[in-house]
């Protein structure tokens, strides 16, 4: 029983798409990093450390959206998918 014009429902899957598509944008570099030598496996490790940041965000936004809180985003991810 959800009402898909609820503010809170928006909120939620804006979220959930931003999260998503930094997630691909993470491994799309990290795809291309990996090809260069030396420098490919120090940025490797960071995009590595960014991918798993993403993932504990996943999780800490899922528990949010369970218990019904609505937080906003770190570091400025809030980009709107929906009006």
């Amino acid at each position: 029983m959800s009402n898909k014009d609820s503010a809170y429902a928006k909120t939620v899957a804006n979220q959930a798409l931003t999260i998503a598509a930094a997630n691909i944008v993470t491994n799309i570099l990290k795809l291309i990093v990996a090809k260069i030598p030396i420098l490919g496996g120090i940025l490797g490790l960071v995009l590595s450390l960014v991918t798993l940041a993403l993932v504990v965000l996943c999780v800490l936004k899922i528990v949010d959206a369970v218990n019904g809180k609505m937080r906003k985003m770190p570091f400025g991810f809030e980009i709107s998918a929906f009006k």
